[in-house]
């Protein structure tokens, strides 16, 4: 009995934390390839099923922006950096976004693969 109560009070736990999680995000996200990032916007081409898509997002100062080295590319900066410094196009990334009437603001932006022409010419 006191193992069902322990299970259920965890189930509970996790059920309630889901939906603030998932926000703390954006409501929806998005993957592909980098079309073109500016300061102020991002565009990416991405693909579900056999369908392909293009969409642009709103960057803004408080666009998060993640990924293997970026911590380490943005501590001179004091931990801020333009996406513009961090993300090339080509560079395959998922974006966390929410919609607001016709405009999609991306909340987090994850670099998922570095573009390999862009990393090697950076070398």
């Amino acid at each position: 009995m006191m193992r069902r109560c322990f299970a259920l009070s965890i189930v509970a736990a996790l059920v309630a934390l889901a939906p603030t999680s998932a926000r703390a995000f954006g409501d929806e996200h998005s993957e592909g390839v980098v079309k073109s990032v500016s300061a102020s916007s991002m565009t990416i081409n991405g693909s579900s099923g056999k369908a392909t898509f293009t969409q642009t997002f709103i960057i803004d100062a408080k666009t998060k922006v993640v990924g293997k080295g970026v911590g380490t590319a943005t501590a001179p900066k004091g931990g801020r950096a333009k996406i513009t410094e961090i993300v090339s196009a080509g560079d395959t990334v998922a974006v966390w976004f929410t919609k607001g009437g016709d405009s999609l603001h991306a909340s987090e932006v994850w670099l998922k693969a570095r573009n390999q022409a862009s990393s090697s010419s950076s070398k």
